[in-house]
């Protein structure tokens, strides 16, 4: 009696299991922030300073909230490390991070089994990411119904994917694959890892891109992170009162004063004009005559250059005013 009880039981078990089986197609699919294994992105980037983009907009969300959701998920990583940062730009092909949507057959249709307990469902990707010419692109499916919370989610993982995190199983971690409507958040586990991958300062933090107008009328420091190769044309306009006996002066400076009254001992540099505009590069030894209109070469992508303007002035306490002084690409 006992083994044929057991014989029902076990035909039942294994009655249920198949038609379980034949109904897995049935079942509803759980989203997973992607089933991609993208073992070619996980390494640390050996930039800390990254450009992001939204390419273009999701029908289902205003702009203004896509575009919040998208700086919480790059910001959660920059509060978690101070050692990286990320800036909105707006020019695509210079990004580091671009963000689109796209038709859901660009996104992978593979899917995956969940095989933990009994039950078996699909777990279905609703984004990619992928390098393309050294950028990296986050795909994501446009017929999903997505949300601030859910955007924000897959961003943040697939920008930390791009770090170097690696997937975790921990619901409470930026890097949990699963899609839910929670918030985004993240434990003591992230912020480890990540600290571990870029535990130095960001030296190029501290940036500003091209074009630029700022004002000179003493010693000025502009910090440029340059995201284009060639030439920086440096103009400049505007007047400083460099006192009674000489008046106003231009970019240009003042060779000689009232009455072509020698002014060298006025000068700070004495082979420039009177109040020229002048600068250095990376703090090198010699300043350099810029006047109303100079240029600048530069070598490299992503290189970060340190400007020093000042006014060949030794009496600076006396002059007022200020050059306009405008930085853009030749």
């Amino acid at each position: 009696m006992k083994n044929k009880l057991l014989y029902y039981v076990c035909i039942s078990s294994i009655v249920w299991l198949v038609g379980c089986e034949q109904e897995l197609e049935k079942a509803t699919p759980v989203a997973l922030i992607s089933v991609q294994h993208r073992s070619d992105v996980i390494q640390p980037s050996n930039n800390c300073v990254f450009k992001y983009k939204l390419a273009n907009i999701y029908g289902g969300m205003d702009n203004q909230a896509q575009q919040n959701a998208i700086t919480q998920a790059v910001g959660l990583w920059q509060h978690l490390n101070k050692n990286i940062q990320f800036v909105s730009f707006l020019v695509e092909d210079r990004c580091d991070i671009l963000v689109k949507y796209v038709a859901a057959g660009t996104i992978s249709t593979q899917t995956e089994l969940n095989t933990s307990g009994f039950v078996k469902f699909p777990l279905i990707g609703k984004s990619i990411a992928r390098l393309v010419n050294g950028r990296y692109e986050i795909l994501l499916d446009s017929t999903h119904k997505w949300t601030k919370e859910t955007l924000a989610k897959a961003v943040a993982y697939h920008v930390g994917y791009m770090l170097g995190m690696p997937p975790s199983k921990e619901p409470n971690s930026v890097m949990y694959p699963y899609l839910s409507s929670s918030r985004l958040g993240s434990n003591n586990n992230d912020s480890l890892s990540i600290n571990l991958l870029y535990p130095k300062p960001c030296r190029n933090a501290d940036f500003r891109y091209l074009p630029i107008t700022t004002q000179v009328k003493d010693t000025t420091l502009v910090k440029l992170l340059l995201d284009k190769k060639g030439t920086i044309k440096v103009t400049a306009s505007g007047q400083i009162y460099v006192g009674l006996w000489l008046g106003y002066s231009t970019p240009d400076g003042i060779d000689k004063g009232l009455f072509n009254f020698p002014i060298i001992g006025y000068n700070t540099i004495p082979g420039f004009n009177h109040a020229v505009l002048m600068y250095k590069l990376n703090y090198e030894n010699e300043w350099h005559s810029c006047g109303h209109s100079c240029e600048i070469p530069v070598d490299n992508v992503g290189e970060y250059i340190e400007l020093l303007f000042d006014i060949n002035s030794n009496a600076k306490q006396d002059d007022v005013g200020a050059y306009s002084v405008n930085l853009d690409y030749k």
